[in-house]
């Protein structure tokens, strides 16, 4: 009580003293008294106390009834004083909604109830008016909660069969507000092929007292269908009866698209996947990677089964090494371990791996998929590194035989007629090495003469795309002299039918053709 102020308004100053001390006694702060209708009015909006006890008849031009209606909007309970009872001034004080009446001469038990009745009053008054405002409040962020997120409450009565709904099912609905909420309304808004099914989940729920769960479709009077979820519980009487069932209505339009865009694109990613011309494995990593056995299959592709001649069922969920024994001594967990701790792909180039059942080349494309797992695209390369070993042996052998063979054997570039490569023979011919003859032309090694008359050849050689034969031709060698040489000048075609090289091949023909003179 310490803590209440209470503002006495008595012009009578022998009264006045008597009642602060009567309310002091009794444990209340009387911070002033006011012996006028102005003066209580000042003093009320300076103080602000928790009650006030004003006596009707006061001196002045503004009475206690007078004074209280000009201080009403600071909600500040009051009790009249008056030593009149007359009806006018009762009914004139009823307008200002006192919190009570004192009758002089006042006796202290009744001034003490009193004014303890009127503080408990207007406390409650004050909880019941932050009661109501915070309820408004929270209705009002239903309300907004309900629009924003397209959602709304219902409650079926399942005794009366009556059904009631808010104004934001209606908007959801696309229904006027003057229909009247039934369940005939909502089967008549239900799209026919969901009718059914939605009608088993009310029976189910009710008859196995499980919660209502609906995702059915609803066709506003528009035209315009969307999708919406409805979710109920019921209420039981003691023999297990339903009485009433409560709940939801959210529109899932949105989220019903999303799905089937999302749906959409897992099957056009599926199609991708599978139909890739590489093998594609997807592996979630366990414990540190380190190990084959971290990495656990979670995808494998249609190309990857091809590969290795195995089903997806019989290796998802499987190690890596399940399928790979020897995995960890061929070195690409090394290279998956980096990839999932630096997120950077790395290209593992072509390696044979070797278990008891394979001896394949795969090489591996790994990358960190954003979820986390680790991708591998990888192709069997056995077909093409046999054919490519078998093919550098083919080449060496016939490197071999241009190499060791006894005629002269040379190549030119068509572009510049340099030398794109001469054989032994040539080299030993002609006084150079293979590194000192390519990439020059005959100009660097002949005479003008001869020079020109071995171009003008090969110009024919090009133009005509058609072998020259030159019985004879002489050149001047830097450790042999002159030698005569049997020439025959092939063209090279490309895939357009264009001169791209220039074979030659020589015999040189000179201890012949001296034969041939000794004899003559």
């Amino acid at each position: 009580m310490a803590d209440t102020k209470i503002l006495l308004v008595e012009d009578e100053s022998i009264e006045a003293m008597d009642i602060k001390r009567t309310l002091e006694s009794l444990g209340y702060e009387v911070p002033y008294v006011a012996a006028s209708g102005e003066e209580a009015i000042e003093k009320a909006t300076e103080i602000v106390p928790d009650l006030i006890l004003m006596d009707i008849v006061l001196k002045g031009e503004i009475d206690g009834i007078g004074a209280v209606s000009k201080i009403r909007d600071l909600n500040i309970p009051v009790i009249y004083l008056t030593a009149h009872s007359e009806d006018s001034t009762i009914e004139r004080a009823k307008l200002t909604e006192p919190a009570g009446y004192i009758i002089k001469p006042y006796d202290g038990t009744e001034l003490k109830y009193a004014v303890e009745l009127a503080i408990y009053k207007n406390q409650m008054e004050k909880k019941r008016k932050k009661v109501e405002e915070e309820l408004l409040h929270t209705n009002e962020w239903l309300g907004y909660v309900q629009r924003a997120v397209k959602i709304g409450f219902w409650d079926w009565d399942l005794v009366t069969g009556k059904l009631t709904w808010p104004t934001e099912l209606f908007e959801l609905f696309g229904l006027p507000k003057t229909d009247e909420p039934s369940f005939d309304l909502w089967l008549d808004i239900l799209h026919p092929d969901d009718r059914e099914l939605a009608m088993e989940n009310i029976n189910l729920a009710l008859q196995e007292h499980k919660i209502l769960e609906n995702e059915c479709r609803i066709i506003r009077p528009n035209g315009k269908e969307i999708w919406v979820s409805a979710i109920g519980s019921t209420v039981y009487d003691e023999d297990g009866q339903p009485l009433r069932m409560s709940g939801i209505c959210l529109d899932i339009t949105e989220r019903k698209q999303s799905q089937k865009l999302l749906k959409e694109s897992e099957g056009l990613l599926r199609g991708l996947f599978d139909n890739m011309p590489s093998g594609m494995a997807v592996y979630q990593v366990k414990n540190d990677g380190s190990k084959g056995n971290d990495y656990i299959i979670k995808e494998f592709n249609q190309t990857s089964q091809k590969i290795e001649g195995i089903s997806r069922e019989e290796v998802i969920g499987k190690s890596l090494s399940a399928i790979r024994p020897n995995i960890d001594d061929y070195g690409l967990i090394p290279v998956f371990k980096k990839v999932w701790e630096t997120g950077e792909p790395i290209v593992y180039p072509a390696k044979i791996y070797v278990d008891e059942q394979y001896a394949n080349w795969y090489e591996n494309h790994v990358f960190k998929a954003p979820t986390g797992e680790i991708v591998a695209i990888y192709n069997d390369v056995t077909q093409e590194k046999v054919a490519a070993e078998e093919l550098r042996e083919s080449e060496a052998f016939l490197d071999n035989i241009v190499e060791n063979i006894p005629a002269i054997i040379f190549v030119k570039n068509v572009d510049k007629l340099d030398f794109a490569m001469v054989n032994k023979a040539g080299q030993e011919l002609i006084g150079y090495s293979l590194e000192e003859v390519v990439g020059k032309n005959v100009h660097d090694f002949f005479s003008k003469c001869e020079a020109d008359f071995f171009t003008k050849k090969d110009r024919e050689v090009i133009e005509n795309k058609q072998l020259v034969d030159i019985p004879e031709e002489t050149i001047e060698t830097k450790n042999w002299g002159k030698r005569i040489l049997h020439t025959k000048k092939i063209p090279l075609l490309d895939k357009e039918g264009k001169t791209q090289y220039i074979l030659g091949i020589s015999e040189d023909i000179t201890k012949l053709k001296e034969a041939e003179k000794s004899t003559d």
